[in-house]
């Protein structure tokens, strides 16, 4: 069979849209496996390209997550960028100065992958209210794969305790 035949998406030869690719990807994948949850998997399915860009001056990298239009979030694009100084130096070991993800625009904040509303009860202890029952909701983190995309704080040096005084 030539190839145009295999695949509806088929441009120049090239086979396109292979269904789920990346989620099965990530899946197969030990840095990513673990951190995929039933619930990511509808918004994973829109994934559609994952690169890795190199900063220009080479300081560092950004990761580039691709999605088609979804029911979740309306980013087309999920980044993560890590910043290393001495990415080029031949000799010592890179230094990962900084890691900066980005927000997430999420089509319903309250009904998203990595929050979860629960309702709880709460009794009044003092007060005019005192011994009645209220409904608080709250949003607490669930685990989810698209907490990838949180920046993350790195300890600086200045921060480490000298005990050599």
């Amino acid at each position: 069979l030539p190839i145009s035949s295999l695949s509806s998406g088929a441009v120049r030869g090239e086979i396109r849209d292979i269904p789920d690719f990346w989620l099965t990807a990530l899946g197969r994948n030990e840095a990513f496996e673990q951190f995929l949850e039933e619930a990511d998997i509808d918004a994973l399915k829109s994934l559609i390209d994952v690169r890795c860009v190199d900063f220009e001056d080479m300081t560092g990298f950004r990761l580039e997550f691709e999605f088609a239009p979804n029911a979740h979030f309306s980013n087309s694009v999920l980044t993560k960028s890590y910043v290393v100084p001495n990415l080029l130096e031949a000799n010592g070991q890179p230094e990962l100065e900084k890691i900066e993800g980005c927000e997430i625009n999420w089509t319903n904040p309250n009904d998203c992958l990595v929050k979860r509303a629960v309702k709880k009860r709460q009794k009044a202890k003092r007060g005019k209210h005192a011994g009645q029952t209220r409904v608080v909701t709250k949003l607490e983190p669930v685990p989810s794969f698209f907490h990838f995309f949180k920046s993350i704080k790195l300890p600086n040096d200045d921060d480490d305790d000298d005990d050599d005084d």
